[in-house]
């Protein structure tokens, strides 16, 4: 969003998110008899892939949801099948139910990923942020003051979007509403190469106010 520009949306906003994690259990070895060992690489990556069928077959298009992971680890090489394997991700959804059904599924995946291989795979989660909702009330206010400052083509109506933000809790303790500022042509939040310092804001106040 170019700065100097806002944006903003009632109701549901940011999503609410959990944290997955996967302690895979396998069998150790040498690579030349793989037919000994679970190789717990293997497991992971079939994981995955059936995981990802969770939001393509169990949550209905129409619904925002997204499962995403940003971890895994095994091994440390040197011709040798690990015994062991981590992974990690997160689920997130602009409904509850949306959540919980992905949760329920995952765990039947789970079950039947380490029936089909043999591995013993143990699933943790622990939930992060809750949905974000922008209340009616406070959406009007803020439209209204950002409008003030910026001017009305300066002020956009953003579609929710599946980041989480700890300000739901706030929200959900005094209602609120959560605005965007326009940060320029920069690298993307939790990219390695954003930088907000680099950013200069232009003065916001119209000409000639004092």
């Amino acid at each position: 969003m170019p700065v100097g520009r806002f944006g903003l949306g009632e109701g549901p906003s940011w999503a609410g998110t959990d944290s997955v994690r996967f302690r895979i259990e396998g069998r150790g070895g040498h690579h030349g008899l793989p037919h000994k060992s679970i190789d717990p690489i293997l497991v992971g990556a079939q994981l995955i892939v059936a995981l990802q069928q969770v939001l393509a077959q169990n949550v209905d298009p129409i619904e925002a949801a997204g499962l995403a992971f940003d971890s895994f680890h095994s091994g440390d090489g040197s011709a040798t099948i690990a015994q062991t394997a981590g992974l990690s991700g997160t689920i997130r959804a602009l409904k509850p139910e949306v959540r919980n059904v992905i949760q329920n599924r995952m765990g039947e995946v789970v079950a039947g990923i380490a029936q089909v291989t043999g591995a013993k795979i143990d699933m943790t989660s622990e939930v992060g942020e809750i949905v974000l909702v922008n209340q009616p009330k406070q959406t009007k206010i803020a439209l209204a003051a950002a409008k003030g400052v910026a001017g009305e083509d300066k002020v956009l109506i953003t579609p929710p979007v599946l980041a989480g933000d700890d300000f739901a809790r706030l929200a959900e303790a005094r209602p609120g509403a959560y605005i965007w500022c326009g940060n320029g042509d920069s690298a993307g939040l939790h990219h390695a190469a954003y930088d907000s310092t680099t950013t200069r804001f232009p003065s916001a106040r119209p000409s000639g106010s004092s």
